[in-house]
């Protein structure tokens, strides 16, 4: 699930490479996670702050003097330092004299503008340095405005950031224009006493628009957004069940063309709202046993919510967005206890995963089969301690890899080339082509992970008769005798 992890007033300086390998913080959100950090110290350190699959967001802190970067973004990271102008915040963080001030790995993407920021490297080093997933038409570039890049009133030129190469339409990676039209001198925190919670658009927002649900009677979205935070521990409260339902509400709600403090809102809503989900069960509040034939109120109000997010990150393009969220909703389903339904989600992310996001995807699709199989008796606990490390980032397949099962990349894309299913829409009987030369095993399933038909053949054509099934779209596994699933298909009846 989604993490929110907040740091404040704390320091983690002087971290070499003995200890948490030289970084000050390394927070892997696992998927749409965020950390906000405010009032804090990260130097002299190897890397002041590494984030992965996550958000790091925050204000008045200190990032300076550390060996090799102040900031690490790595696969799928944000960093959001911007500012939001009505509302006078100005996160004015200090990421100075570090060789690099931001490195990234493929990061998902970069807000700085009017920040207030201060980006300025050591003698001869980057303000910003790597590699970020951008289309390459138009020309990717990133507005910064407000921000100090050298200690002077210059715009940026002390940058090095390219796109990634096979990535979002680039076939080799190009140079991304980072502009800033009113680079200007350093403005310090001081002692960190002049940014306070207020200014943030949580705590005040003027444009935020009111919103009217069956929890909310013309409030302000930000309004809304704290009243449901109350009913979590974070604040005191315990009622994680009903803090799901006001924050469904929030995130559901038609909020037309949200500007940048309203969208601050909802990210924060969505981000406490699953782990207030999660706290739900912990707690006792919501059990597996309840949503094992159907999603109790609160887990179906998450997927929607979900739908909703992927639907409009698949509208805007934005690739990372929709694979991240829809890594969430596997692992709502997960929560759950219903993997039935996230091996659904997960055999259609597989169709359209990128190469780069691969390993972190397979190694959640093994874990939650190789759960499942636990559950069914089908391996042993013994067996499940002894193979669930090989997981990893190496495995890519339903079973965790071993000595005697490791597949390569390229074996499971020529296995999957092996079988072809046609016609595809198809009306009567679809034929499957088996030019493996040996026994595979076919499961057809639905959309809510029905499973409709299942057979083995080793012939080189099998026919399904599809006559009997509904119109729709239905997933065909493939797998091989091993229980390998080796390609996953989507066929269409009309």
């Amino acid at each position: 699930m989604s993490l929110l992890c907040i740091v404040q007033n704390s320091s983690f300086s002087n971290i070499t490479y003995s200890t948490a390998n030289g970084k000050g913080v390394r927070f892997d959100g696992t998927a749409s996670g965020t950390l906000l950090t405010w009032n804090s110290y990260y130097n002299n350190n190897r890397t002041g702050i590494e984030i992965q699959n996550a958000v790091l967001a925050g204000y008045c802190n200190q990032i300076s003097n550390n060996v090799d970067r102040g900031i690490n973004l790595l696969g799928g990271a944000t960093l959001d330092f911007a500012g939001v102008v009505s509302t006078g915040y100005m996160p004015m963080n200090d990421i100075s004299n570090n060789p690099i001030s931001v490195g990234t790995s493929v990061a998902k993407n970069i807000l700085l503008s009017d920040g207030y920021n201060n980006l300025q490297p050591n003698a001869g080093g980057l303000s910003i340095s790597g590699t970020i997933k951008m289309f390459c038409t138009p020309p990717p570039s990133i507005v910064a405005n407000y921000n100090n890049w050298d200690g002077t009133t210059l715009p940026p030129s002390n940058y090095n950031l390219t796109t990634v190469a096979g990535q979002a339409g680039c076939t080799s990676a190009i140079p991304v224009t980072i502009s800033d039209s009113n680079p200007g001198p350093v403005i310090a925190c001081g002692s960190n006493s002049q940014m306070m919670a207020g200014t943030s658009p949580i705590n005040n927002c003027p444009t935020c628009d009111n919103i009217y649900t069956p929890h909310f009677s013309g409030q302000g979205l930000e309004e809304a957004s704290v009243e449901a935070l109350e009913k979590t521990t974070q604040v005191g409260g315990n009622d994680f069940k009903e803090a799901v339902n006001m924050y469904n509400e929030i995130l559901m709600y038609n909020l037309p063309n949200p500007d940048a403090a309203e969208k601050y809102v909802l990210n924060h809503s969505y981000n406490n709202m699953l782990p207030a989900l999660g706290r739900s069960f912990r707690s006792g509040q919501i059990t597996e046993a309840q949503n094992a034939t159907a999603l109790t109120p609160e887990v179906q109000k998450t997927i929607d919510v979900q739908n909703k997010l992927i639907v409009e990150a698949a509208a805007n393009n934005a690739y990372l967005d929709k694979y991240y969220l829809t890594l969430d909703k596997a692992q709502t389903y997960r929560l759950a206890g219903r993997r039935d339904l996230a091996f659904v989600v997960l055999d259609d992310l597989a169709t359209w995963v990128q190469p780069e996001q691969t390993d972190y995807f397979n190694y959640w699709s093994c874990t939650t089969h190789m759960e499942q199989d636990l559950i069914d008796g089908t391996i042993s606990y013994d067996d499940f301690v002894a193979t669930i490390d090989n997981c990893g980032t190496s495995a890519n397949y339903r079973f965790a890899q071993t000595a005697t099962t490791q597949n390569t990349n390229s074996s499971i894309a020529n296995m999957a080339k092996l079988v072809s299913v046609y016609p595809n829409p198809v009306k009567d009987n679809l034929t499957i082509e088996n030019l493996t030369g040996t026994q595979i095993k076919i499961e057809l399933t639905n959309t809510i992970g029905q499973v409709l038909y299942s057979n083995k053949f080793s012939e080189a054509n099998f026919n399904l008769n599809c006559a009997a099934f509904t119109k729709g779209i239905y997933s065909l596994a493939v797998s091989d005798v091993s229980g390998f699933k080796f390609s996953v298909k989507k066929v269409v009846v009309n």
